[in-house]
């Protein structure tokens, strides 16, 4: 019995970091004047994410996120929404570092 609860645990903490990286990755979209509606808007198509954008927001996910993004492995899928990058900075594994 005490083995799920470990487990529903482990599923809360997951939950809860992703929604604090979702939370930051919308912060970095706003602070940059980007309105982003919704966490599936697709960022390429509508115009919200060119070339130059990419490259400043790789930058600022590498340093807010202590990952190192190789260009060599860049699937730009992996960009298209906020819900993507959020994936993304997952399998790198990315946190919010601690204060």
């Amino acid at each position: 019995m005490i083995q799920p609860i470990r487990e529903d645990a482990a599923v809360n903490v997951a939950v809860a970091a992703e929604a604090a990286i979702a939370e930051r990755v919308a912060m970095i979209f706003e602070e940059r004047g980007i309105d982003v509606p919704d966490p599936d808007t697709d960022l390429i198509t509508g115009g919200l994410l060119d070339s130059l954008a990419l490259v400043e927001l790789l930058v600022q996910l590498e340093e807010e996120f202590d990952v190192r993004i190789a260009f060599d492995h860049l699937d730009l899928e992996d960009f298209r929404t906020i819900k993507r990058i959020v994936a993304f900075i997952g399998t790198l594994g990315g946190s919010i570092p601690e204060p």
